[in-house]
């Protein structure tokens, strides 16, 4: 391909394309990165290449307008990272995207979570599931140190239309407007552990809560590790 081809396929002036490849334009944005993946059929772990060469953090939503389809991310969970999870019973694991879409959750997840599955979303099930209320013992720190971290996630990528769906979708519940509104920020969990309530027994589970960013940087997911206190490691 041509400079002048590539400049078509991107949208770029051949110009700034020549100063790409002289090592003359400092800092290309990542729009600038998406639209040379999209003109060159980059993807996969050469695009992740490509956007930490130009130290840039390939986003599903950007500028460009790109969208990752959730159904498209949860079919590219592997029978293996499945079976992983379902070993780790009776642990609470789950994988989530960047929106807390629920992408796939253990049989433990799914039972102590009453709902979570069909809410979809982790954020949508907290605000508008009245079972929430009844799992999360101290639902009112969870919910405001939720919103808090993702008022840190909506301030990277403002321009995310699918956040701004989700701030619209939980706007209805007045409880998330106090947090929204009460501008705090965390990036991280303000205590390592969260109380769940066993609606099959009423017992209370003490959950050391983590989530860690998948170790494959062409899945764009987390994996949510919550370790019952008291409960001995499951047989791998």
């Amino acid at each position: 391909m041509t400079r002048a081809q590539l400049a078509v396929a991107s949208g770029l002036s051949t110009g700034y394309i020549t100063k790409l490849e002289q090592g003359h334009a400092d800092n290309p944005s990542a729009e600038v990165v998406h639209r040379l993946c999209e003109a060159l059929e980059i993807s996969g772990a050469q695009r992740v290449h490509l956007f930490a060469l130009a130290r840039q953090v390939p986003t599903p939503t950007g500028s460009a307008g790109v969208v990752v389809d959730p159904d498209a991310t949860r079919r590219s969970i592997t029978a293996e990272q499945i079976e992983m999870l379902e070993r780790l019973n009776p642990h609470t694991c789950s994988y989530v995207d960047q929106y807390w879409n629920v992408l796939y959750a253990n049989s433990e997840c799914r039972r102590l979570y009453r709902g979570l599955t069909e809410a979809g979303s982790t954020l949508t099930w907290m605000f508008l599931s009245s079972e929430a209320r009844e799992v999360m013992v101290d639902w009112d720190f969870e919910a405001a140190t939720m919103v808090a971290w993702m008022r840190a996630m909506y301030a990277r990528r403002p321009d995310d239309a699918v956040f701004r769906a989700l701030l619209e979708q939980c706007a209805v519940n007045p409880d998330f407007v106090t947090y929204w509104d009460s501008q705090d920020v965390v990036v991280a969990r303000k205590a390592p552990h969260l109380r769940l309530r066993d609606l099959d027994t009423g017992e209370i589970h003490e959950i050391i809560a983590q989530l860690w960013p998948s170790p494959d940087p062409t899945q764009p997911i987390s994996f949510y590790l919550g370790i019952r206190t008291g409960v001995g490691a499951p047989s791998l």
